[in-house]
């Protein structure tokens, strides 16, 4: 209970100091932590976050607040320069069963990978394909899991040479990106982002196109 309680407190404070904050939206600019402090309350909540692994209430608060910063595209770089993209995995992996911890890691990733190389280049090099892809199979018939995957492995792909061979090497991610495909179509935004990125992926060559084929995934080709 008190690590709960703690979780929350931090990740309240977090919370607020992104939104009362005067970071803006839109910035280009690499991440750099001598200029551009993180949130006061970030390192703390991920140090937390790494201490409490095992405790789903923990991680799922902490996630959730993540969720929260990352929405605005400086938190979303301050997050992937103090290496929250690993914590975020590592509730993943731990947590594969809980749906609720699951929605808004998802979402997590989603959020950083939305910005530029910087956020980018921390996922792939933390592996974030290989686990989402994993959790995007496993919650197969979660909307927000689904939808928020999609557009994130389009993301990843469509942005960096080293995230498309990423999800070239990873067999299971091409079924995952099909599978969300059928079940998203009403998230246009995140359909379109993970049809342009399996058109990408076919563009690889036939052995690709075989995968997708494979997979159910032939008819997301076409316009």
């Amino acid at each position: 209970a008190l690590a709960v309680a703690a979780t929350s407190l931090l990740s309240t404070l977090l919370a607020w100091e992104v939104s009362t904050s005067d970071h803006h939206d839109g910035s280009s600019a690499p991440c750099n932590q001598e200029t551009e402090a993180p949130p006061m309350a970030l390192r703390p909540l991920l140090a937390y976050l790494k201490q409490h692994r095992t405790s789903e209430a923990v991680q799922l608060n902490g996630c959730s607040a993540l969720a929260f910063c990352s929405r605005q595209a400086r938190s979303a770089r301050s997050l992937a320069c103090c290496g929250a993209a690993k914590t975020i995995l590592f509730a993943m992996r731990t947590h594969i069963r809980s749906e609720d911890v699951q929605s808004v890691a998802v979402k997590v990733l989603l959020h950083i990978s939305l910005g530029d190389e910087t956020c980018v280049g921390a996922l792939i090099s933390a592996n974030a394909i290989a686990m989402l892809a994993a959790v995007m199979r496993r919650h197969d018939a979660h909307p927000q899991v689904q939808s928020d995957g999609c557009a994130c492995l389009g993301e990843l792909v469509l942005k960096s040479a080293e995230g498309l061979a990423a999800v070239v090497k990873d067999k299971d991610a091409t079924e995952a990106l099909v599978g969300a495909l059928r079940y998203c179509s009403m998230d246009k935004r995140a359909f379109l982002r993970g049809q342009e990125a399996l058109r990408a992926l076919a563009a690889t060559g036939p052995t690709f196109t075989k995968r997708i084929e494979r997979a159910n995934g032939s008819k997301f080709l076409c316009d």
